[in-house]
C-alpha cells in the first residue's frame, strides 16, 4: 500500500512539474496556462464568428426587406400595366365593334348594289327589247318607204 501511495505522490509531482514546465516556444507558461490561453482564443474566435454571423444575418435581413419592397413596387407597377392593358383591350374591343358595324354597313351596301345591278340588268333587257322593237319598226318603216317610193314612181 505504501508503494501505491509513493507512486501516486510521484505521479502528482510529475504532473505539477509538467504543468509548470515550458511547452514549445512559450517560456514560463505551464500547460494549464497554455490550455487556458487556447480556450480563451477559441472563445474569442467563436465570439467573433458569432458576431460576424449576426452582422451578416442583419445585412441579409435588410437585403431581404429591400427585395420584398422592390417586389411590392414591381407588383404595383405590374398592376398598373395590367390596368393599362385592360384599358387598351377595351379600346380594341370598341374598335372591333365599330369595324363590325362598318362591315354590316358594307354588307348592306353590297346587297343594295346587287339589287341595283339586278335592276340595271332588267333595264338592259328592256332596252334590248326596245332596241329590237325599234329595229323592227325601222324595218317596217323602210318597207313602207319602199312601197311609197314604188307607188310614187308609178
Amino acid at each position: 500500500m505504501f508503494d501505491l501511495r509513493a507512486k501516486c505522490r510521484d505521479l502528482e509531482v510529475r504532473v505539477v512539474a509538467l504543468e509548470q514546465a515550458t511547452f514549445r516556444g512559450v517560456p514560463g507558461n505551464s500547460i494549464a496556462e497554455r490550455f487556458d490561453e487556447l480556450h480563451n482564443r477559441v472563445d474569442l474566435v467563436g465570439q467573433n464568428l458569432h458576431n460576424k454571423i449576426d452582422e451578416l444575418a442583419t445585412q441579409m435581413q435588410a437585403g431581404f426587406t429591400y427585395v420584398d419592397q422592390r417586389f411590392g413596387d414591381m407588383d404595383r407597377q405590374f398592376r398598373d400595366v395590367n390596368q393599362r392593358f385592360d384599358a387598351v383591350d377595351e379600346r380594341f374591343d370598341a374598335v372591333d365593334e365599330r369595324f363590325d358595324a362598318v362591315d354590316q354597313r358594307f354588307k348592306a351596301v353590297d346587297q343594295r348594289f346587287k339589287a341595283v345591278d339586278e335592276r340595271f340588268n332588267a333595264v338592259d333587257q328592256r332596252f334590248n327589247g326596245v332596241d329590237s322593237e325599234i329595229a323592227d319598226i325601222k324595218s317596217i318603216l323602210v318597207r313602207i318607204e319602199g312601197k311609197l317610193t314604188d307607188r310614187q314612181a308609178n
